[in-house]
């Protein structure tokens, strides 16, 4: 069995819709949570994109770990490189260096055993405060905030869709329980010109490619550059940086939940002339043990094969990555 991709479409949304989700986290039963749940679930449906807005996440934290992040990247390759972590782990983690258009980053892996704690989260070795003040500090700070967020959105998704038989459980909560979610740290420098193209010929800082995980909530600053591929016409669209908004999309593993409903949207991140740019986006992945497939979906239904979450992503998803493959083998 295998899904096809496939969208059908209510409405050409000229741009990426915005939600309030106040209501989800202040009364997760009212009807106006239900109400937030349906639109974000529809939203995430038909694009594959949405903003949020109200999602209890401070800017100040935000601003924090975005300076944080270019205090580390700011620092010289050599100090950089003492955090990358393969060779303490046969998982991509830690720092990755510039490959051709000068993007770096830091995974910062969750230690997967937390869904229901606040401890620290890392499984990532992480700079001390005199490597870089702050920064662990900042990042377990975010990570906490983000992993609420979450289990707020996985609840609205499995609530609206009905994965689970009860409206007040979350289908999502048996496959997160040891998740092993990431941070990533994206730091694009300051470059007169790129060398990677888009189909359409557009200059790129990101090519373009679809997530893998669940669902990615991202934080982007004021520079700009992430689009979206409207599934309705292909069009490229601009998410436009907001600092009263965070950024969610689905992933693959999450058009297998969804029996194709919710396909992962094509995205990119456009070149921006002499800016640097930070962004942090949070990867969610179930257990890496966790069986995935079509939730609350009869079996003879069944678009995608019952399959390991790990073992789909090391057989399927990997060999779209060559960043992952070349930086295991290296």
């Amino acid at each position: 069995m295998s899904g096809s991709r496939v969208r059908h479409f209510s409405y050409n949304w000229p741009e990426v819709p915005c939600i309030d989700i106040s209501s989800l986290i202040k009364d997760f039963n009212s009807p106006e949570a239900v109400e937030a749940a349906r639109k974000f679930s529809l939203a995430a449906k038909e694009i594959g994109f949405v903003s949020i807005k109200n999602h209890g996440i401070s800017r100040e934290l935000i601003n924090n770990a975005e300076a944080a992040a270019k205090l580390f990247f700011s620092q010289s390759l050599a100090e950089k490189n003492r955090f990358d972590n393969r060779s303490q782990s046969n998982l991509d983690t830690g720092y990755f260096p510039a490959k051709l258009d000068g993007k770096e980053g830091y995974d910062i892996l969750h230690k997967g055993i937390y869904w229901q704690s606040d401890e620290p989260i890392s499984e990532t070795v992480l700079p001390s405060e005199t490597d870089c003040p702050g920064f662990t500090k900042t990042m377990n700070q975010y990570c906490a905030e983000v992993t609420k967020l979450t289990k707020i959105l996985l609840h609205a998704i499995s609530r609206a869709n009905k994965y689970s038989t009860n409206d007040n459980e979350s289908a999502f909560d048996s496959i997160m329980d040891m998740h092993k979610s990431t941070l990533r740290l994206n730091y694009y420098p300051a470059r007169s010109t790129a060398h990677t193209k888009g189909g359409d010929g557009e200059l790129l800082n990101c090519p373009e490619h679809y997530d893998s995980g669940l669902i990615t909530i991202l934080s982007q600053d004021e520079v700009g550059g992430l689009q979206v591929q409207r599934p309705s016409d292909k069009a490229w669209i601009d998410v436009k940086p907001d600092p009263d908004t965070i950024v969610i999309n689905t992933g693959r593993a999450m058009e297998i939940i969804s029996n194709g409903e919710s396909l992962a949207t094509l995205h990119r991140v456009k070149f921006t002339k002499d800016r640097e740019r930070v962004s942090i986006p949070w990867f969610v992945a179930p257990n890496y043990d966790a069986q995935i497939f079509p939730f609350n979906v009869p079996a003879e239904n069944w678009k995608y094969e019952k399959i390991e979450y790990m073992q789909w992503w090391n057989t399927v998803i990997r060999k779209d990555f060559p960043e992952y493959a070349k930086r295991s083998e290296g």
